[in-house]
């Protein structure tokens, strides 16, 4: 019997949730199998569930029990994003994931904060001068504690992504307007423009929207013109055409952001 085989048998004929002792580790065993892949949790004997005598203590492992090589492969990035119904993640979505878990065990000023958030998707987004923005969606429930350390979050992930530009966007589901007559209410939070004006408060944060002008072209379009708080331009100015981007791209409305002229 191979390995992955034993595994594989060992697995099905125990309820889950079992304790495999083997090669100086535990293994909690959960009851989630996807693509002949099992989920352990794996934690060195010395110190329990995972603590910090080992440097295998507290991460995440796949055991192949498809793939004939019988070795565990390290996967850190499942605890760090839950995709809507169970999707699997891109690529890019794993990278972003694996980027916050290594934030969460090596930076002790965000440490804390990390250990119970996650995202529900991730994309780049192509902006004004041939650049790209990193795109993040994390639950709405979550949206204050991610903001609460999204200065720091922001300018570390920046870091990690070559300097590309971090928004971070609440997930808001948009519910199509009742049929005629129907006695069913639709949240006003549920529309089409709340969900867009909510995302440019998000995508402009930190700064605070303070004012807002539309003007109409004369082939009928128009754009939004959209006035910052002028105390965070130090730390947005250089991100008004990302941001610009950004809302473009995820709502097809163009806008444009100005910081308000204020008399000396």
């Amino acid at each position: 019997m191979t390995s992955g085989a034993f595994f594989s048998s060992f697995f099905s004929s125990t309820g889950g949730d079992d304790i495999l002792w083997s090669f100086g580790f535990m293994a909690l065993v959960h009851k989630q199998k996807r693509h002949d892949l099992w989920w352990l949790w794996c934690g060195c004997v010395g110190c329990g569930d995972g603590g910090s005598d080992s440097d295998n203590c507290g991460l995440k492992y796949i055991w192949d029990c498809g793939g004939g090589s019988g070795s565990f492969k390290m996967f850190t990035a499942l605890q760090k994003i839950h995709k809507d119904k169970d999707a699997e993640p891109t690529d890019f979505e794993e990278t972003v994931a694996q980027a916050l878990f290594d934030l969460e065990n090596s930076n002790q000023d965000i440490k804390s904060e990390l250990k119970d958030l996650y995202i529900n998707s991730a994309m780049q987004i192509d902006v004004a001068g041939n650049k790209k923005a990193v795109v993040i969606h994390v639950p709405y429930r979550l949206r204050k504690a991610f903001r609460k350390i999204h200065p720091r979050l922001v300018r570390e992930l920046e870091k990690k992504f070559s300097g590309k530009e971090v928004v971070f966007i609440a997930t808001r589901r948009i519910v199509r307007p009742p049929k005629k007559g129907s006695a069913v209410q639709r949240p006003r939070t549920r529309t089409l423009t709340a969900v867009h004006e909510a995302m440019l408060e998000d995508i402009v944060h930190p700064a605070e929207i303070v004012g807002k002008r539309i003007r109409y072209r004369l082939d009928g379009s128009k754009i939004m013109k959209v006035f910052l708080d002028p105390k965070a331009k130090n730390d947005t100015e250089n991100k008004l055409e990302t941001f610009a981007g950004v809302y473009r791209k995820l709502s097809g409305k163009d806008v444009v952001f100005e910081f308000p002229i204020t008399e000396a």
